[in-house]
């Protein structure tokens, strides 16, 4: 079995990015995304939110958490991250 290193973006923010956040995302040549509602309590209380998955090449993964923070960031609660995984389709993602 082979494996090809991607990274997987999960992005948590409010649920009326969600439409803005499927936008941004739907224009960085990703082909898909996974997304779901989600509850959580943090600084704001008890929210609830979407969070979205997005696996992508490592390029692609950047461009997307650097366009959530100079879009985002500053105007909504929003919380991005990134995690290199392996997948063994690679070619699904592209």
């Amino acid at each position: 079995m082979q494996l090809h290193s991607m990274r997987l973006v999960t992005i948590v923010a409010e649920q009326t990015m969600f439409e803005h956040i499927k936008d941004l995302i739907n224009n960085m040549a990703v082909s898909g995304y996974t997304w779901r509602h989600v509850q959580g309590e943090g600084e704001h209380g008890l929210n609830t939110n979407v969070q979205i998955e997005v696996i992508a090449s490592p390029p692609i993964a950047e461009d997307i958490l650097n366009a959530l923070q100079t879009d985002f960031f500053t105007h909504k609660p929003i919380i991005g991250y990134m995690a290199d995984i392996k997948v063994i389709q690679h070619r699904k993602f592209f």
